[in-house]
């Protein structure tokens, strides 16, 4: 009996046990070329003021993205489309 009590103890607090990693939240990244960058984007996570940044058309990018992986500078990470646009000074 004091064995099938220790079991029944055990398995109840292995109820509450946790196990599981901690899952990063998506995050939502936008491809910008600075003043004075003829060429190229950075990634930043705060969104460009609308009056001095606008969505427009270049060469390769994306104006962003939300992703789990921070991504890399002047690449458009795997299993997201480029639309041939970035945040440009306006």
């Amino acid at each position: 009996m004091a064995v099938m009590a220790l079991a029944a103890i055990s398995s109840v607090g292995g109820a509450f046990a946790v196990n599981a990693k901690p899952h990063k939240l998506a995050t939502t990244y936008y491809a910008v070329r600075l003043p004075g960058e003829t060429s190229g984007f950075h990634w930043q996570t705060n969104k460009p003021d609308a009056s001095d940044f606008a969505c427009k058309t270049v060469t390769s990018g994306i104006c962003s993205i939300t992703t789990n992986t921070a991504p890399m500078d002047n690449q458009v990470p795997a299993g997201h489309t480029q639309t041939d646009k970035v945040y440009l000074p306006q």
